[in-house]
C-alpha cells in the first residue's frame, strides 16, 4: 500500500454523472473509486446517517443531475471543497449528520476532528444540491449551514462571496493545507489577491491585484462577488450594475463567455496565486481536460513582495507559461531546497565566500551567466552608476560578497539584465599533476578510502616481494649469506664516514655538521626552483617553493625548499648550525624530512621532502559537501600519527624538541596519507638535561596554550595543548574559529563547544552529517574526551603526549574531562575612586552566576550601581576587562569572545591610561593626559552630582530591578532641547509618540549640579529644575544619585554618609507626579495587562492582579495577569447556574483604550446588568456625570 492508501480528504467534487466511472479528468492513484449503480445514488441523508472513510469506497451523496458527489476521496482527486481546511483524515475515519452539530467528523478511534460552527436550531435535513452546494436544513426547511458560505478555493457558478469573504489557494497542487495567497472582498469594496507570509500567517500589504471598487474611486462600490449561474464572474455594484473581473474596466469580454450547458465551471485560487475560471467539457465522448478560460494577475510573476519570498522561493527564476501560470526555477549551479516543491527556494550548489576566494589560488573561480529581461528586485547592495556592461561584471568579480548584478539600461533601451555569479565546473579528473604541500587536490580528497586501500595492496605487495626475495636469497647457501652480510657492513661503514665529511660552506669558512644533509649552493636551489617561479605556501617562518633537484644517477627528486624570513638571519650564526645538527639527525616516519640546506651570503634555506598530498588543513576543510568530508577511519590513522611524530619530538629524538606551532597548516601528507609534521626544526630547542624554557610568543591564535601569554615557563605541554585543537578539528572537520550567525555564536570556538557537545551529550553535532563517526559512537566519544583533557587551561591537568598515544591505542582507559576552562571571576574591586567613595569592577548579579562590569557606590552595604556597561549580555565567570591602547576597555568572555570595548566615541589618537575620580567618573585619557572617553558620556540608567546630559543624550530604565538588560523606559534630552521620558514597546524596542514626562521648557542641557540641584540649562543660562523647584540636599552629608527606575519613575535619591546612620536610600522628589495616568496606545505602559496600577506614598507604581488573576509570570512583578477562571460562552452556556458571577467595584479605576460597547444613559444599576448578560464583556465602568456605561470586551 502507498502513501495514499491512508490519506483521504472529506470532500465533494465534479463527478460528472453516473455514466462517469471515475472523476473527470483525474487518473485514480491511491484509493479506487468503485463502481457505482442507480439503487446506491441519493442527493439528500438524514440525521443519524454517516459514511466512513474506506480503501476502496463510492460517495456517500451525488447530486440529482449526477454532476458532483460528497465523501472521502484519495488527495491525489480533483476536489472542489474540502473538510476542514485541507486535514487529510485516515482510513477507517466516520462523518456523521446529527441533529445537533451537523456534520461531524471523527477519526477511527473517535476523535472528533472537526463539525459545523454553531447552529441556530437542529438539523432536520440535507441536500446536495446540482449547483454543488451541501445545505443543511432546519424544521422549517430554512438553511443553518452551506458550503457556499464557506468556500475553499474554489467558486462554483450560483456561488456568492459577501464582503470580508475569501478564497485561501493549498499549499501545493496536492496538499490541502493552507497556502501562500489568498483573495479577499474588503470590506471597503475592493477584491485583492495579496499573498501570505508563512508560516507566520501575515497577509502582505502588497495586493499583485486589485479590482478598484473602492468607494473612494466609484460612486458605487462593490458590494459582492458573484459567480452566476451563466458563467460570468463579476462584482455587483451597490448600485446593481456589474463589474466584470475578466473584462478592461470592469467591462465584459465576449471572449470570456463559456456556456454552461456544454461545460463544467470553476473558478480557482491556485495554489501558485494565478486565480483563473476554468471549463471541462461535459460530453463524455470528448477527452478534453480542464483548460483556462482567463487569469488574473496577467503576470504574476511581476509581483514584488516587501516580506517574505513572493511567488516563487528565495534564489529563482520566475518565468510566466502560456497558460499564464508561473514557472519556478533555479538558477544554472542552484539546486531546490526540498526537492519536493517546485516552488519553493533553491541553494547555491558551490561555495561562494570571500574565505573562499581568498584562499584559492585560482583568479577565475567564478563565470557568469546572463539572465535577459531579469530583474532581482528590493536586494540592492550597492548602486553603481553610469557603468558599462563590462564594468558592472568587472566591479561584481572584485567583490567578494556579490552574488548577482543587475545591469539596468533607460526603459527605452531595453529592460534589466541579471548577471548571476557561479562557481565555475572544475574537472577533477585532471589534477594529479597539481598537488603540492600546501594544497590537496579534488581528486584525492573525493577518493581518500580508494587512495588507502590501494596503498595498503602496495604495501602488502612489497612486503611479500620482500620475503619472497629474503628467503630465495638466505634459503641459497651460507656463503653467499656471509657475502652479503659483509657488504652490508662494509658499505654503510663508508656511507657513514662521508657522512660526518659533509660541510657547510659560508663565505670561505667551512664548519662540520655530524648529520646526513646534503649542503646546497644558492644558485643550485635557485635553478631547482626555477628563480623560486611555483610557491607552495606561506608560513611563520618563511615561503616554500616548489623544486627538483637533479641526482648523480640522472633521477630527479621533487623538494620542497623553504626560504626564510629576514627576521629570522638576525639570530646568531651558531644557533642555527645547532638547530641543524638537531635536524639532521631526527628521523620518524610521521616527520617530514629534512635532505638539505643552503647558508650562503645574507640567505638561509632548508630542503624539505616533497609531499605530494598537501596540508591536513586543506584535507580537512576544503570539503565542498558532507559527501567529501575524508574518511572516518583515515582521520583516526591520521590523529594516532601526529601523537607519535610528537611522542618521538617530544621523548625520542636525541636532542628533546617543542614544535610551538602545532596546527592542520604545519601537517602534511604523504604519498600514503601518512601524517608528517613540519616545521618542527624551527622551534626552541630543548637539551636533553632542561625541563622548561622561556621564550618570545610563538604559534597561531587558536592553537596557542594560555601559559604563552602568562610568563610562564614553556613545557611540551604547550604542543599537547595545539594537538588538542587538532584533534578536535580532525573529528569534526571544521577550524578551531569560525564566523557564526548570532544564533550559532556558542559554535564559533570549538574547544568550548565541544566541550558543551560533550557535557550534554550532543556529541552528534560535532559531526553532523558523518554517518561513518556516528556509527562509532565508542571511539568518537573517546577522541573527544583527550581533546577535552588536552587543551585543559592548566598545563598540570593535560596528558603528556606519551600518555595520548596510549588513550588512542586503547591500552589506557580515558577518565571524564573536567572542565577546560574552569576559573572565576571575583567581585572584589578592579578600581577605587581617590575617596574610596565609588568602586569599579566585576560585580555579581543576584541569582545568577553572570556578573556585571560597573561602577558602584563602595561605602554602602548594598553596593548601588550607577554605570553598567554590560547590562545585555552579563559576563560569564572568568571573564577578563583590560585597558587596550586601541580599544580602550575590551570586556571578553572565557573563551576570548568580546562582549563590550568602548571603542563607540573612542578618538583614534589611542588611549594611554585611565583614570577614576571621586565624581565616579572612569576616564580615559591619552598620551597628553586628555580626555578621549568617559563614562560621564555614556550614562546607563543614573546621573551622579556633576554629571551633564547633551542634547540627544539619554538613560535608560533596566528591565528587572536584578535585571540590567534595556528595560521599558527611556528618559531622552531631544534635540529640540525638550526633556521627555516614555515607555518602550517590548520585544520589537519601538519608542511610544506618547510620552508622560515633557519639561514645560527646552533647554540646553541636562545638568547635575555638584551641589546636588537637577536642572535644564536655558540658552540665556537660566535654570529650568526639574523637580519644579530647588530642592536643596547637602552633597557633604549625603552621597546623591538621580535614577530612572525600572518601573519608568525618575528620581533623586540621598543616602547618609555617615557610617553611623543606617538609613537606606530615601526619595527626594520623583517625576511623573502619577505615572499610573500614564496611558500609551502601543504596549502594555507601566504594568502589565489585565492588571491595576496604583501609586505608593513613594510614588512609585505598585502592580496588582485582580481577584481571580494571578501573575503570569510570578518573578515580574509588573507583568501581565491572567485569569484563574474560565470567562466565555461555552461557560456560561454549559452551566446551570445562573449566578457565576458578581461584580466587584474598584472605584477610582479605569480600564482605558479598550471600549467594546457604549450604552447611554445607563444608571450603575442598568451598566452591571448589561455586562452580566454579555458573555464577552470583561471590565465595565461608570462615569455619574455623563451616565455613561462603557463596557470592557474580553482581552
Amino acid at each position: 500500500m502507498d502513501q495514499f492508501d491512508s490519506t483521504i480528504c472529506l470532500a465533494f467534487l465534479y463527478y460528472g454523472g453516473l455514466s462517469h466511472l471515475f472523476p473527470l479528468d483525474v487518473s485514480v492513484t491511491g484509493i479506487d473509486l468503485i463502481f457505482l449503480f442507480a439503487a446506491q445514488t441519493k442527493s439528500t441523508i438524514a440525521a443519524g446517517d454517516f459514511h466512513i472513510s474506506e480503501t476502496n469506497t463510492s460517495p456517500w451523496l451525488l447530486s440529482p443531475s449526477g454532476d458532483f458527489a460528497f465523501g472521502f476521496l484519495s488527495i491525489k482527486t480533483l476536489i472542489i471543497f474540502c473538510f476542514p481546511s485541507g486535514i487529510p483524515v485516515t482510513i477507517g475515519s466516520k462523518v456523521e449528520l446529527t441533529f445537533t452539530d451537523g456534520l461531524v467528523l471523527t477519526s477511527p478511534n473517535g476523535v472528533r476532528l472537526w463539525n459545523n460552527e454553531q447552529l441556530s436550531s437542529d438539523v432536520f435535513s440535507s441536500v446536495l444540491n446540482d449547483t454543488g452546494n451541501f445545505v443543511l436544513g432546519g424544521r422549517a426547511f430554512n438553511t443553518l449551514w452551506q458550503t457556499f458560505d464557506f468556500p475553499c478555493d474554489t467558486l462554483l457558478p450560483s456561488q456568492v462571496i459577501l464582503k470580508d469573504g475569501k478564497l485561501s489557494s493549498r499549499l501545493k497542487e496536492s496538499n490541502f493545507s493552507k497556502g501562500r495567497f489568498e483573495l479577499v472582498l474588503k470590506n471597503d469594496s475592493n477584491l485583492v489577491i495579496h499573498s501570505i507570509i508563512l508560516p507566520s500567517g501575515n497577509a502582505n500589504e502588497e495586493n499583485y491585484y486589485e479590482s478598484g471598487t473602492v468607494e473612494s474611486n466609484t460612486s458605487s462600490p462593490g458590494a459582492q462577488l458573484v459567480f452566476d449561474k451563466s458563467g460570468d464572474l463579476y462584482l455587483l455594484r451597490e448600485n446593481s450594475e456589474k463589474f466584470y473581473i475578466s473584462g478592461e474596466d470592469g467591462v465584459q469580454d465576449e471572449e470570456s463567455k463559456v456556456s454552461p450547458t456544454n461545460f463544467y465551471l470553476r473558478a480557482t485560487l491556485n495554489f501558485d496565486g494565478v486565480f483563473s475560471p476554468f471549463k471541462h467539457p461535459k460530453n463524455s465522448t470528448d477527452s478534453g481536460n480542464w483548460t483556462t478560460v482567463w487569469s488574473h494577475p496577467k503576470n504574476i510573476c511581476q509581483y514584488i513582495v516587501s516580506s517574505g519570498s513572493g511567488v516563487c522561493g528565495y534564489n529563482t527564476i520566475c518565468t510566466l507559461g502560456d497558460d499564464k501560470r508561473p514557472t519556478c526555477r533555479c538558477p544554472k549551479r542552484y539546486s531546490l531546497l526540498d526537492p519536493d516543491d517546485p516552488h519553493g527556494s533553491c541553494k547555491p550548489d558551490f561555495i561562494q565566500g570571500c574565505a573562499e576566494d581568498e584562499q584559492s589560488k585560482t583568479k577565475d573561480l567564478y563565470e557568469f551567466q546572463v539572465l535577459n529581461d531579469t530583474d532581482w528586485p528590493l536586494s540592492d547592495a550597492v548602486l553603481l552608476t553610469r557603468f558599462t556592461d563590462e564594468q558592472c561584471r568587472k566591479a561584481s568579480m572584485e567583490d567578494c560578497m556579490c552574488s548577482v548584478a543587475i545591469w539596468r539600461v533607460d526603459a527605452s533601451l531595453g529592460g534589466a539584465k541579471a548577471l548571476l555569479k557561479v562557481r565555475k565546473e572544475v574537472n577533477t579528473n585532471n589534477n594529479n599533476n597539481n598537488n603540492n604541500n600546501n594544497n590537496n587536490n579534488n581528486n584525492n580528497k573525493n577518493n581518500n578510502n580508494n587512495n588507502n586501500n590501494n596503498n595498503n595492496n602496495n604495501n602488502n605487495n612489497n612486503r611479500q616481494t620482500l620475503v619472497l626475495v629474503g628467503s630465495v636469497l638466505f634459503g641459497s647457501s651460507a656463503i653467499l649469506n656471509v657475502v652479503l652480510i659483509v657488504t652490508i657492513c662494509v658499505s654503510t661503514s663508508i656511507f657513514q664516514h662521508k657522512k660526518k665529511l659533509r660541510r657547510v660552506i659560508k663565505g670561505d669558512t667551512c664548519v662540520e655538521i655530524k648529520s646526513n644533509l646534503c649542503c646546497f649552493t644558492y644558485e643550485e636551489l635557485e635553478e631547482a626552483t626555477n628563480g623560486f617561479d611555483k610557491e607552495l605556501g606561506r608560513g611563520a617562518f618563511g615561503i616554500v617553493y616548489e623544486g627538483v633537484i637533479n641526482n648523480d644517477t640522472d633521477s630527479k627528486t621533487r623538494v620542497a625548499v623553504q626560504k626564510l624570513n629576514s627576521f629570522l638571519l638576525d639570530q646568531a650564526h651558531r644557533e642555527f648550525r645547532n638547530e641543524l645538527n638537531s635536524i639532521g639527525l631526527t628521523h620518524h616516519k610521521n616527520l617530514v624530512r629534512l635532505l638539505g640546506f643552503c647558508e650562503c651570503r645574507s640567505e638561509r634555506l632548508l630542503v624539505y621532502e616533497y609531499m605530494s598530498n598537501g596540508t591536513l588543513a586543506s584535507f580537512l576543510f576544503n570539503a565542498d559537501d558532507e559527501k567529501q568530508k575524508p574518511s572516518w577511519k583515515l582521520r583516526l590513522e591520521l590523529a594516532i600519527g601526529i601523537a607519535r611524530g610528537l611522542v618521538y619530538l617530544h621523548e625520542e629524538c636525541i636532542t628533546r624538541i617543542i614544535h610551538c606551532d602545532i596546527k592542520p597548516q604545519n601537517i602534511l601528507l604523504d604519498d600514503y596519507f601518512n601524517a608528517r609534521i613540519s616545521d618542527f626544526g624551527l622551534a626552541k630547542l630543548l637539551n636533553m638535561n632542561q625541563s622548561k624554557t622561556n621564550t618570545g610568543i610563538r604559534g597561531t591564535k587558536g592553537y596557542v596554550a594560555l601559559e604563552w601569554f602568562k610568563n610562564m615557563p614553556i613545557t611540551a605541554k604547550v604542543d599537547v595543548y595545539s594537538y588538542g585543537v587538532v584533534l578536535l578539528e580532525i573529528i569534526s572537520c571544521r577550524k578551531c574559529v569560525e564566523e557564526m550567525d548570532e544564533e550559532d555564536e556558542d559554535k564559533a570556538i570549538l574547544t568550548d563547544w565541544a566541550y558543551d557537545c560533550y557535557k550534554y551529550g550532543a556529541l552528534g553535532a560535532l559531526v553532523e552529517g558523518d554517518n561513518e563517526a556516528l556509527e562509532d559512537k565508542e571511539n568518537l566519544e573517546k577522541l573527544v574526551k583527550i581533546a577535552i583533557w588536552c587543551v585543559q587551561e592548566d598545563a598540570c591537568l593535560r596528558s603528556t603526549m606519551r600518555n595520548v598515544i596510549h588513550m588512542l591505542e586503547g591500552t589506557v582507559e580515558v577518565q571524564a574531562p573536567l572542565n577546560p576552562s574552569p576559573f572565576n571571576t571575583g567581585n572584589s574591586p578592579w578600581l577605587l575612586s581617590p575617596s574610596g567613595d565609588f568602586a569599579f569592577g566585576f560585580l555579581p548579579i543576584q541569582d545568577t552566576d553572570h556578573f556585571l562590569l560597573s561602577i558602584w557606590y563602595a561605602n554602602i552595604y548594598e553596593k548601588t550601581v550607577v554605570w553598567y556597561a554590560n547590562g545585555d549580555c552579563p559576563a560569564p565567570k572568568g571573564s577578563k576587562v583590560e585597558l587596550t591602547a586601541n580599544d580602550g576597555l575590551v570586556l571578553t568572555s572565557p573563551n576570548g569572545y568580546k562582549l563590550w570595548n568602548t571603542t563607540e566615541g573612542l578618538s583614534s589618537v589611542g588611549v594611554s591610561r585611565g583614570v577614576f575620580n571621586d565624581t565616579g567618573n572612569f576616564v580615559l585619557e591619552d598620551g597628553e593626559f586628555k580626555s578621549r572617553w568617559e563614562t560621564f558620556n555614556f550614562p546607563s540608567d543614573t546621573l551622579l552630582p556633576s554629571q551633564v546630559l547633551r542634547k540627544g543624550g539619554s538613560l535608560s530604565s533596566r528591565l528587572k530591578e536584578t535585571n540590567f538588560s534595556k528595560g521599558r523606559f527611556e528618559l531622552l534630552l531631544q534635540n529640540n532641547g525638550s526633556l521627555v521620558m516614555h515607555s518602550i514597546n517590548l520585544p520589537s524596542g519601538y519608542v511610544n509618540v506618547e510620552n508622560y514626562y515633557e519639561s514645560e521648557t527646552v533647554g540646553t542641557q541636562l545638568v547635575f549640579d555638584g551641589s546636588g540641584d537637577l536642572y535644564l540649562l536655558r540658552e540665556n543660562n537660566e535654570k529650568y529644575y526639574v523637580s519644579k523647584e530647588k530642592v536643596k540636599v547637602s552633597t557633604t552629608n549625603f552621597y546623591l544619585r538621580a535614577t530612572l527606575n525600572f518601573d519608568g519613575v525618575f528620581t533623586l535619591l540621598k543616602h547618609p554618609k555617615s557610617s553611623t546612620d543606617s538609613g537606606g536610600w530615601t526619595i527626594v522628589w520623583s517625576q511623573p507626579e502619577n505615572i499610573c495616568h500614564y496611558f500609551p496606545k502601543l504596549g502594555s505602559g507601566v504594568c502589565g495587562y489585565n492588571s491595576y496600577c496604583t501609586l505608593g506614598e513613594n510614588k512609585r507604581p505598585t502592580r496588582r492582579c485582580r481577584k481571580s488573576y494571578s501573575l503570569v509570570d510570578p518573578d515580574d512583578p509588573f507583568g501581565s495577569c491572567k485569569p484563574d477562571l474560565i470567562h466565555g460562552y461555552a461557560e456560561d452556556e454549559l452551566s446551570e447556574t445562573k449566578d457565576l458571577y458578581y461584580s466587584k467595584i474598584l472605584n477610582g479605576t479605569y480600564w482605558h483604550q479598550n471600549d467594546y460597547t457604549h450604552l447611554k444613559p445607563f444608571i450603575e444599576v442598568q451598566c452591571i446588568i448589561a455586562c452580566m448578560e454579555d458573555y464577552a464583556n470583561f471590565k465595565m465602568k461608570i462615569e455619574s456625570f455623563t451616565s455613561y456605561c462603557a463596557s470592557k470586551s474580553k482581552c
